[in-house]
């Protein structure tokens, strides 16, 4: 097959030229990969000799620069901080019995980092448990959960 009559038929089928084509899933692998990379090293991995033409490239065709789209990507998919749980418990009995038994639970107060209001729950139980109270006869402070 000639040179000519490949480009022809590969325009066909994919709607872009050979040159575009691979520019594109260039672009777009350089997308997924991990952005704690600069763009010079982004550039060589994906197959790019220039980082300044790949910088060019990539905000023609995605209308942001490499540094531009890395901060928008962090700020998309980043983790929320994890919240501090604090958990006091005002009532008399579940006091006496960490007092009676150290070990059932802590002293009067606990701090806990937690992800979510379902691990929060979860620690609560597993600290109450001992003392058979239910979670939902103690206090959560009010900046628990963020």
């Amino acid at each position: 097959m000639s040179v000519p009559n490949f480009h022809l038929h590969f325009r066909t089928v994919t709607d872009t030229s050979p040159m575009q084509y691979l520019k594109s899933t260039r672009l777009h692998q350089a997308l997924m990969l991990r952005n704690d990379l600069t763009a010079a090293k982004t550039a060589y991995l994906v197959g790019y000799e220039s980082a300044s033409q790949f910088s060019r490239d990539f905000k023609r065709f995605f209308g942001r620069t490499p540094l531009v789209e890395v901060k928008r990507m962090k700020q998309a998919y980043a983790l929320p901080e994890p919240a501090t749980l604090r958990l006091s418990c005002h009532r008399t009995d579940v006091r006496e019995h960490w007092r009676r038994e150290p070990r059932a639970g802590p002293a009067r107060s606990v701090r806990a980092v937690v992800h979510d209001r379902q691990q929060a729950d979860r620690y609560l139980h597993q600290l109450l448990r001992p003392c058979g109270t239910s979670p939902s006869k103690v206090r959560l402070s009010p900046a628990c959960m963020g």
